[in-house]
């Protein structure tokens, strides 16, 4: 969805956007980021609560299976997106972020008492592609992101979402405080809410 920066602005945190455009993508969109000039659009699988359609299944080189696709997108105009590049994606992701010196952010989380996990991998865009799969009659490289090479992994709170970089620092929201789940459910509340954004020095 598209809704235009000038509409914040005016909302003052109160009003509703009304959002602008619709844009069609070929994943179940879960989270998005943008790098370089493609945006980036990434789908959430996890097995019992959030199945996908089993279209997206790759068997990665070392062993592990993944159920989700990130896909890259050139953006022609406000209304075209042009699909370029495809991620093999783990489970469970939320969000991601591009970082300096081709490098990439994940956030993976899923329940309440679970704690999520970061981890720094590489760009691997510069690296032959692990395969090939068809979008919109388009023939295009896939490359597996395994969690099992990340550069860095980190444990953190659980219910992480959405994450950004700042040159070579990451920052982090958490849906934990929500009302929904921490306070509907008292039976059954977020571990550690959090209502701050915390910040991941990937140089420290």
């Amino acid at each position: 969805y598209r809704v235009p920066l000038k509409a914040l602005s005016r909302s003052g945190g109160k009003d509703a956007l009304l959002v602008e455009q619709e844009i069609p993508v070929h994943v179940a969109a879960a989270g998005c980021a943008y790098s370089d000039g493609i945006l980036w659009v990434s789908e959430y699988y996890q097995k019992d609560a959030f199945p996908l359609s089993g279209q997206h299944v790759s068997l990665c080189n070392d062993g592990t299976t993944h159920h989700a696709w990130m896909i890259g997108y050139k953006i022609v105009d406000r209304k075209t997106l042009e699909p370029c590049f495809v991620f093999s994606i783990p489970d469970r992701v939320q969000g991601v972020s591009f970082l300096p010196d081709d490098k990439l952010a994940l956030s993976q989380s899923y329940g309440r008492k679970n704690p999520s996990k970061l981890f720094l991998l590489k760009d691997p865009r510069k690296e032959s592609a692990d395969g090939w799969v068809t979008v919109e009659d388009k023939l295009l490289p896939l490359w597996h992101l395994n969690s099992a090479g990340s550069l860095q992994t980190l444990d953190a709170p659980p219910m992480a979402e959405g994450c950004c970089a700042v040159g070579d620092t990451v920052y982090l929201i958490f849906e934990s405080a929500a009302y929904f789940y921490r306070a509907m459910t008292p039976e059954n509340t977020a571990l550690d809410p959090t209502d701050r954004i915390w910040k991941w020095n990937t140089k420290q």
